[in-house]
């Protein structure tokens, strides 16, 4: 599954895309792919009639073209796809899917090499078999030896279906059967003696044989090997159990007939279903994550951003972000230097946690943000990219700043009521006030409601009285010659 801007840069892709192209991870290839262009096409004219679809008609479906992987290989692939607008109509970005059809093709291939020899071998041995009637009838008029010569010609016809191990049918233009070869009876809908003679529509489910009648009058009409897939129950012990999928490939024979030929991909829909599950599941914790969760190049572009993440730095969307900012360095962080330093140490200790920096937001309003940071590595050790989490811890650093400056002013009060050298020797300690002398505190609860009292007095007045009070307290201590 892909998205592309309209300018043809890639904003997302997931794992099954970036192994179809050869890339270790969709952030690898998002790193490497910076535009999709026509070279990557074999044919780069497909591209060209990719876009003119996608742009004219809005959507594209089962578009084949062959393409190049990362290292050089080419394959096949079908492409679905639609281009995304907004209310009022303006392209957003093109998203769909990618299908690796290189196998199908191949086999298409070897089903269309495997048709024409049947096709040779069929019109040679017809042609032998006629030879051989005409001598047989000349030279001995004996009937036997030719319909045991015809029985030998079925006979290597269903050798050369046997060989096979997929489900093989042929059909008339009605949906008749005409001949069927299977290696396990168990995909098989019904018994094969219960089909032969009889139409899909006295055989399958009614959506299932309209299915195959489409199917085989679209071959035949068209002279080309056409592709479907279904499902159907599978009996089990005569018994209808599960369903089983199939891909099947349905070639054109002579005399209005098709060669139809079933594999069973149910293991495969399996696997799929599971990955696309998994892939949801990934995609769900991504999309609903209360932190941002992100992912960049090297040089600071975003190759992934959840929408936590986007809503924290004030933008409307992910293609909205990644439009605005292609250097995370100059353009987000307050201090540039800091992500130069979150690198270098990257680049020492592969992850960092709570690395602490301001960066702007959309609307240039400052926030302070934690990030949990590492580097991602090729097999050679080459950083391809960063990935991480990123937490706004604004309120909390607001909350330490307003600690801090309640904190300093405390100690400022209580440093003018104290005596001189007292106040000069406290100043000389690093610690705060109130974590060395723990008996300060004592003096101020010993004066009954003093805190009621200091709300309703003013500030000059209050240190008027906490002087009287210290030098009263200064006399006893003198007096009574205490430390």
């Amino acid at each position: 599954m892909f998205q592309i801007s309209v300018e043809g840069r890639y904003l997302s892709a997931n794992p099954a895309l970036a192994r179809i192209y050869g890339y270790e991870s969709p952030a690898a290839l998002m790193a490497d792919l910076t535009d999709v262009d026509e070279h990557r096409y074999t044919q780069p004219e497909r591209y060209q009639e990719f876009r003119r679809l996608l742009t004219t008609e809005g959507a594209v479906v089962g578009f084949e073209s062959q393409i190049r992987r990362q290292d050089g290989t080419t394959i096949w692939i079908s492409e679905n796809a639609r281009a995304v607008r907004d209310e009022q109509g303006t392209l957003l970005y093109f998203e769909g899917t990618v299908e690796d059809i290189n196998e199908r093709k191949r086999a298409e291939a070897a089903l269309k090499r495997i048709n024409e020899n049947l096709e040779e071998r069929v019109q040679q041995r017809t042609s032998e078999l006629q030879q051989l009637n005409l001598q047989l009838l000349m030279e001995i008029g004996d009937r036997e030896h030719a319909e045991a010569a015809l029985r030998n010609s079925e006979a290597e016809m269903k050798a050369l279906f046997a060989a096979m191990t997929d489900v093989i049918t042929v059909f008339d233009s009605e949906g008749r059967y005409i001949k069927m070869v299977t290696t396990n009876s168990e995909l098989l809908y019904s018994p094969e003696q219960a089909r032969l003679g009889r139409t899909v529509r006295n055989v399958m489910p009614p959506e299932i044989a309209d299915l195959f009648l489409a199917t085989i009058q679209q071959a035949i009409a068209c002279q080309e090997t056409v592709h479907v897939e279904y499902s159907l129950p599978i009996s089990n012990g005569g018994v209808t159990g599960d369903r089983a999928w199939f891909s099947a490939s349905i070639s054109p024979l002579p005399d209005q007939r098709v060669i139809w030929v079933a594999r069973n991909v149910t293991e495969r829909r399996r696997v799929l279903d599971a990955l696309q599950q998994a892939e949801e599941k990934y995609r769900s914790i991504f999309e609903n994550a209360a932190e941002g969760i992100f992912q960049t190049t090297v040089d600071g572009r975003f190759l992934s951003a959840n929408p936590a993440l986007v809503k924290m730095y004030g933008y409307d969307s992910f293609a909205d972000l990644a439009a605005s900012v292609d250097n995370t360095g100059t353009q987000l962080y307050i201090e540039p230097e800091l992500r130069v330093s979150l690198q270098r140490r990257l680049e020492q200790e592969d992850a960092v946690s709570g690395f602490q920096a301001r960066v702007w937001r959309k609307d240039g309003r400052a926030i302070w943000t934690s990030e949990n940071v590492r580097a991602v590595r090729d097999a050679q050790g080459r950083t391809r990219f960063y990935e991480g989490t990123v937490a706004d811890i604004t309120q909390r650093k607001q909350a330490e700043d307003a600690l801090r400056a309640e904190r300093e002013t405390s100690e400022r009060l209580l440093l003018n009521v104290l005596p001189r050298t007292i106040a000069e020797r406290l100043k000389r300690q690093e610690q705060a006030i109130a974590e060395r002398f723990d008996e300060v505190s004592i003096l101020f609860a010993d004066i009954v409601d003093f805190t009621s009292l200091s709300a309703q007095i003013s500030p000059t007045e209050l240190v008027d009285l906490l002087n009287q009070i210290f030098s009263s307290f200064d006399q006893l201590v003198e007096q009574y010659g205490l430390e």
